[in-house]
């Protein structure tokens, strides 16, 4: 199919969604999965003697859906460990996610809880300096070696084995720094030298003493004033701190932000190969165009050269039919005169 442009050439016409979601498949983990969040929008149906409840499993700018039984469901904000299976399945009009592609779900039941830590109150003058670029879309935009992560050796080491468990060959720079102190944090962080580094990834395991440098609004700001896209792995998955509000994208743990990292690489391939698809079938069509064309301009000139050919017949019919009567027409004259000569 073509389509005009304003020039008037043929342009190939752009492929709907639909034809390259056909290409695309989504997995998720087999088994029992065990996920631990605050329990939002939870609202409950009975129909028929059966009946459930659905809502959000929320951590930090994250949720996950889920669907539970009436009898080990959570109650609205309780902070749940739920166990079930992950499903994905397409997202429709009926869904609050319809204007996506797909949807994730937990099927499961509560198991247990946990005790989140108290949110920071965000001071009045941390202002966000920008627009947040979430890790899978800077990863389109910049090569993972562009990263610096400053972490703790501990945070270091969970961020390659995870790197290198989800097949990541690349890694980005490490800078080792101390998070026991927020004027030790700060005065490391002014003698680093980050010109060539496009974002900021800042890493730490739990433990006592390093969310007070997490939490501080100036360890934040001077984060924030290098006007760099900025991701946090800090502390266990119960932890939440002011650096967590402000970063780009948060992650509970280093390890998770690998596996991030992993996630994020694999759609991108997925993707490269998908528009190599495309490229390839635009140069199939081009090569088919460009052949049907040539076709047309050699059927063009076959059929000129018989129009000229019956052309030149018509005329040589057309003399050879003079001939013929001006020789009848002598023959004619010849027998009168020798008739008038008798």
């Amino acid at each position: 199919m073509q389509q005009s442009n304003p020039s008037g050439a043929a342009s190939l016409a752009p492929l709907a969604p639909t034809d390259i979601l056909e290409e695309v498949t989504i997995s998720v983990p087999p088994g029992m999965v065990t996920v631990q969040g605050m329990a939002r929008e939870v609202r409950s149906w009975k129909r028929d003697g059966r009946g459930g409840v659905f809502g959000r499993l929320v951590m930090g700018n994250r949720a996950l859906k889920f669907h539970a039984p009436l009898e080990a469901a959570p109650q609205e904000g309780e902070p749940v460990v739920m166990q079930g299976r992950l499903s994905v399945r397409e997202a429709d009009k009926s869904s609050d996610t319809w204007y996506g592609t797909h949807e994730i779900r937990l099927e499961g039941k509560v198991v247990g809880t946990w005790q989140p830590r108290s949110e920071p109150v965000p001071i009045a003058n941390i202002k966000p300096r920008r627009q947040p670029l979430r890790l899978d879309r800077y990863l389109e935009q910049h090569d993972i070696g562009s990263l610096a992560v400053l972490a703790t050796d501990t945070a270091c080491q969970d961020i390659r084995s995870s790197l290198i468990q989800a097949g990541v060959h690349q890694h980005p720079s490490f800078f080792r720094i101390p998070f026991d102190n927020a004027d030790r944090f700060l005065q490391e962080l002014d003698e680093l030298h980050l010109e060539d580094v496009s974002g900021l990834v800042v890493a730490r395991g739990g433990g006592g003493g390093w969310q007070h440098t997490a939490d501080n609004p100036r360890v934040v700001e001077a984060l924030m004033d290098l006007e760099l896209p900025l991701y946090a792995a800090l502390g266990h998955a119960s932890d939440m701190n002011l650096l967590d509000r402000f970063a780009d994208d948060s992650f509970h743990t280093p390890s998770a932000f690998g596996q991030a990292v992993g996630a994020a690489f694999e759609r991108i391939e997925e993707q490269r190969y998908l528009y190599e698809r495309v490229k390839d079938l635009e140069a199939t069509v081009d090569e088919k165009d460009q052949s049907l064309q040539e076709h047309h301009h050699y059927t063009q000139h076959i059929t000129e050269r018989l129009a000229k050919g019956v052309a030149r017949l018509d005329k040589g019919l057309y003399v050879r039919w003079w001939v013929l009567a001006l020789m009848v027409l002598g023959g004619l004259t010849a027998g009168a005169f020798l008739f008038e000569g008798l």
